[in-house]
């Protein structure tokens, strides 16, 4: 029986062993940056919470609108009246979407979606006047980060969120679609 019979491993195979461990450690570090990148989004997502939904306005709209899509219009918590410290009764018009989506972060949603209209707005406003690419990117920039506009989309729903899709609507009607 020679040596290379008995039961001593071949070291042909080390270089695909290698390999092998070089892809193992690779997808285990995205996994782990995964996993650190989903803790991190679940940790803002539970101080989110904690912030938003807190008997301020983001609570009280919440709560009044959703009772305005269920039939009970502008009533907050079990008997206080809406109507007694706001007079917002446009607010009512957002109850039916809480029958399409029974979500606490439907205000939260439409807030970023009114923003996301008026980015459109203007980007298209950019692509009709034929502005340089990287006027209509600082303009889209400016509106969209502008920090009284996030102020308002992060702290709380307020009904002035609207005008962030209202104005830009009104400045292309009366620019495009004159009388």
């Amino acid at each position: 029986m020679t040596v290379s019979e008995t039961n001593q491993p071949a070291l042909v195979n080390i270089p695909h062993i290698s390999r092998c461990l070089s892809r193992a450690l690779t997808w285990g570090s995205a996994l782990l940056c995964v996993i650190v990148v989903a803790m991190l989004l679940h940790a803002s997502y539970a101080a989110l919470t904690w912030g938003k939904f807190t008997l301020y306005d983001y609570g009280i709209y919440t709560n009044m609108i959703w009772n305005s899509g269920h039939g009970s219009p502008f009533r907050v918590l079990v008997d206080r009246s809406y109507l007694s410290t706001h007079l917002s009764f446009s607010l009512a018009l957002l109850g039916p979407l809480y029958r399409v989506w029974d979500h606490p972060f439907l205000l939260s949603f439409v807030q970023w979606s009114l923003l996301v209209a008026g980015a459109s707005i203007v980007w298209r406003i950019g692509l009709r006047e034929r502005l340089r690419p990287e006027v209509t990117a600082s303009l889209l920039l400016f509106y969209v980060a502008y920090p009284y506009s996030q102020s308002v989309l992060l702290s709380e729903f307020h009904g002035v969120c609207v005008y962030l899709m209202l104005i830009p609507w009104l400045y292309y009607s009366l620019l495009y679609r004159r009388c």
